[in-house]
């Protein structure tokens, strides 16, 4: 999976969570493209007007093209900062627990080919969870670093 970086002036934010339950939308340059982010906790930091270069990836959200990962403030001595990074960790620690307890649990009633297909099935769906939370923090992290590359002077 790879990410894109956008640079631009930050407008049409819409920080009251109505694009989906739980997000909230912004725009950069051309209010046309609208970048999603999931489950803001706080509240999207971005404000219209603030000059930013934002690490956007493809989503498939209905509805939504581009999903923020993260973003930098151009302009100053900040440092990147990663767009919710706790719902990527809750799919990991929910992931990763449902399969270990799953996997407990689910050994000592196997007492048939079907349950065994259940089984498996299920430890696969709860580490799938786990695994696509990791790489995206890993994706996030590598967003970060990219974006803390940039020279913020070159960019106006």
């Amino acid at each position: 999976m790879t990410f894109q970086i956008h640079r631009g002036l930050v407008s049409n934010v819409d920080k009251t969570m109505g694009f989906r339950a739980g997000s909230s939308t912004f725009s950069l340059d051309d209010p046309s493209v609208i970048y999603y982010s999931p489950s803001p906790v706080g509240g999207l930091p971005l404000n219209p007007g603030d000059y930013v270069a934002v690490a956007v990836t493809r989503t498939r959200v209905p509805s939504a093209k581009l999903v923020a990962l993260a973003y930098r403030k151009l302009g100053t001595a900040e440092s990147a900062h990663t767009l919710n990074a706790w719902w990527p960790a809750l799919c990991v620690v929910l992931g990763a627990t449902a399969a270990v307890l799953w996997g407990t649990d689910g050994v000592n009633h196997l007492n048939s080919l079907v349950a065994l297909l259940v089984f498996a099935s299920l430890a696969w769906a709860f580490g799938s969870f786990a695994a696509a939370g990791i790489v995206r923090l890993k994706l996030m992290r590598s967003a970060c670093v990219v974006l803390n590359a940039l020279d913020s002077l070159a960019t106006h």
